[in-house]
């Protein structure tokens, strides 16, 4: 800042401090510089932001008077203040050369010296190095100033217009360092690879500059300041906008927090050693000590003996709660499952047969809310299954744009529902075929971008992938789905991928969920040898990203895609087939019968697994669609009963087509299937019932028959 000192003016300045001595002085009218940050700016809403204005605000509540801040360029507020408009003007540095002029209060801030150099050049961390060295400073800054007053430092000094300017001409070599303070590098984009030091002695002292004649207010502003600085209430602001808090004296008032636990330090130091001492001297004395001491070492040996055994019942009883948790889940996922095969087997007879647009909709509605349910039911079935270790990947070759195509293909109407664009880019050096779960691949870009539409109510949603590394017959790629969202604070990101954990309680209330999703996500990413995070603004949107590593395919042309799109199987032809469903539930009997029904057949029913082995001894059936879980004789037993009595035909010399039996369960647990085929059943099929499956399962029946 520079300041005139012209007699006549500041004979102007004398008049202007007396009418201001009338004044309230309850009311300090200050100047500020408008771009300074982060001492000083504005922000997008035209508020004066930074550390000084902060302060300020700070220094005038302890002082008990009301600052009015104008923040403004100095070319306007140095004419206002030296016209009397202005009470005070601040961040003036001790090097001002109008010292005698104004008023300087206590400082107000003092900023540290930082110099850029190249590597290859020596580091400047002291003024005692500047001698012999070429310095660029910025015009107009403290940093200059400073240089240009104090010749003694033995360097030449080099001015420039702006920072990116001497940045370039210091990495070019013109310089050999770059000097500026620290509070301006919080603004520097240092893009050129340069060293930045502290230059440790070398310190800015900033000040708030009063008239001479204004004595009232400068004592007023002095004291308030002297307490802010006093109180801890300057570090923090200090802390806040500019960085570490410089050094000050150590006072007896600092140690004072540490006096106890330093005296508790030494006491128990005094007591070891006391207690060491004598300890020392009974075992010296007496001999009896050393025999106590074998007693009692024997003694802990028993009670370690005792701890083991317990750990072990623990350990036991722990594994015994492991597995009814377990066998828990599997009954309350046939449970569930039973009847949600009804609803949505009956709901999807509904949705084919004629109706209005008003009962489409209705069915619509049902069908959504069915599979929502379920949709949750699987999300803890596939925790559990995480949990005990027991989750499966099925290793195969697949494509990675079709599984991309297909989750965004999949959710293309809900985004247009909610008038939202979903859009998708692959780079073109990603792999066409890699080796891995694309079920799983595709469950997490599914649950990801759910999620993005579910807290997105206007803009894009965006799905990314690129290769992060490849090699050695391996590919790391990156995914990011990118929203316009809602996004998330920083409390709220670090509480996602936990289970049952969803960003706040108004998120659970206003979008539902379980709180699962991620945390699958999360587990299936790091199954896959990857990473998975978020980087998020609140209103602004969010970006979750993962890397996943896979083994790549060497010649995609001779490998099958495993997720690529295979058509829907032929409807089969059920008339000549002779059909028997064994099911004890009424509901879950008519879905199945009317779902073959539509393909033509005509099952027999029978409600038990006694019913269905008495009903296939007595009439040849090709095949058996098999319940699980039934009274009286399950569909485990019944199976190994008729596969019993097969066989027993077959020792007598009669030709037998063996049966094929379809297990129909409401089981999801791992293990299940295996369960079924180990019975002796040829197939599984999972409740709820749905028809594309019920046909795959039928045609792949006949295709056995005929052999």
């Amino acid at each position: 800042m520079k300041f005139r000192t012209a007699a006549l003016l500041l004979g102007g300045l004398l008049a202007c401090g007396i009418a201001r001595a009338e004044d309230d002085p309850t009311v300090i009218r200050f100047g500020v510089p408008r771009d300074a940050a982060p001492l000083s700016f504005i922000d997008e809403n035209g508020q004066a932001r930074g550390f000084t204005p902060d302060l300020l605000q700070a220094v005038a509540q302890a002082g008990g008077f009301k600052a009015e801040i104008s923040i403004d360029w100095w070319r306007v507020n140095t004419p206002a203040f030296e016209r009397g408009e202005l009470d005070a003007m601040t961040t003036v540095s001790s090097t001002d050369k109008d010292l005698a002029h104004y008023n300087y209060s206590i400082v107000s801030a003092t900023i540290r010296g930082v110099t850029y150099s190249r590597p290859d050049r020596p580091v400047l961390d002291s003024i005692e190095k500047f001698a012999g060295k070429k310095l660029g400073a910025m015009a107009g800054t403290t940093a200059l100033t400073h240089a240009l007053r104090n010749p003694e430092w033995g360097a030449e000094i080099i001015p420039f217009h702006t920072p990116d300017e001497l940045l370039q001409a210091t990495a070019r070599g013109e310089c050999d360092a770059a000097l500026f303070t620290s509070a301006l590098t919080l603004r520097v984009q240092n893009q050129h690879g340069l060293r930045k030091v502290f230059v440790e002695d070398l310190s800015h002292s900033y000040h708030v500059v009063f008239h001479k004649e204004d004595a009232k207010r400068f004592a007023i502003f002095n004291e308030a300041l002297a307490t802010v600085r006093e109180n801890g209430t300057y570090d923090r602001i200090f802390a806040k906008w500019i960085g570490p808090v410089e050094p000050r004296p150590i006072r007896l008032a600092d140690l004072r927090p540490y006096l106890l636990p330093l005296a508790g330090v030494v006491l128990v130091v005094v007591i070891i050693f006391w207690w060491q001492r004598r300890m020392l001297a009974q075992v010296a004395r007496q001999a009896e000590a050393l025999r106590q001491s074998r007693l009692e070492l024997e003694q802990t040996n028993r009670k370690l003996a005792a701890a083991i055994t317990r750990a072990e019942q623990m350990a036991a009883q722990a594994d015994q709660a492991n597995q009814a948790k377990s066998s828990f889940l599997a009954m309350m996922s046939h449970e569930i499952r039973t009847p949600m095969n009804g609803v949505i087997g009956m709901v999807d007879l509904l949705r084919d047969s004629p109706l209005t647009n008003e009962q489409q909709f209705l069915v619509s509605t049902a069908r959504n809310s069915a599979e929502s349910l379920l949709g949750i039911i699987n999300d803890i079935l596939d925790f559990s299954k995480i949990e005990a270790g027991q989750l499966q990947f099925d290793e195969r070759p697949f494509n990675v744009r079709e599984v991309i195509r297909s989750a965004t293909a999949s959710l293309a109407e809900t985004a247009k529902a909610q008038h939202l664009e979903l859009a998708q880019s692959v780079s073109s050096d990603v792999p066409e075929q890699l080796v891995g779960d694309a079920g799983r691949l595709n469950q997490i870009l599914i649950n990801l971008l759910s999620n993005a539409l579910k807290f997105t109510p206007a803009g894009s949603v965006a799905l990314a992938v690129s290769v992060e590394s490849a090699d050695e017959g391996k590919a790391r790629l990156h995914f990011t789905v990118r929203d316009t969202g809602i996004g998330l604070s920083a409390e709220e990101q670090s509480r996602l991928f936990q289970p049952f954990t969803q960003a706040s309680s108004g998120t659970t209330r206003k979008y539902g969920g379980t709180g699962l999703g991620l945390a699958i996500c999360k587990q299936l990413v790091e199954k896959m040898h990857g990473q998975i995070g978020v980087s998020s603004t609140p209103n602004e949107g969010s970006t979750f990203w993962f890397t996943i590593e896979l083994p790549t395919v060497v010649d995609p042309t001779t490998t099958p895609s495993a997720a690529s799109d295979t058509p829907p199987a032929a409807a089969v032809d059920l008339s000549r087939l002779r059909i028997l469903v064994a099911e004890d539930n009424a509901v879950n009997r008519n879905v199945v019968a009317m779902q073959l029904k539509r393909l033509g057949g005509q099952p027999v029913l029978v409600e038990n697994g006694l019913a269905a082995i008495a009903a296939v001894q007595q009439h040849a059936y090709d095949i058996v669609l098999m319940d699980c879980e039934m009274p009286e004789t399950d569909g485990f037993e019944a199976t190994k009963k008729i596969r019993a009595w097969e066989a027993a035909r077959r020792e007598q010399g009669e030709t037998v087509i063996p049966l094929i039996i379809i297990a129909l369960t409401a089981k999801a647990m791992s293990g299940d299937r295996e369960a079924c085929l180990a019975a002796g059943m040829n197939d599984y099929l999972s409740k709820p019932l749905r028809a594309p499956e019920l046909n795959a399962a039928l045609n792949r029946a006949r295709a056995t028959l005929k052999r």
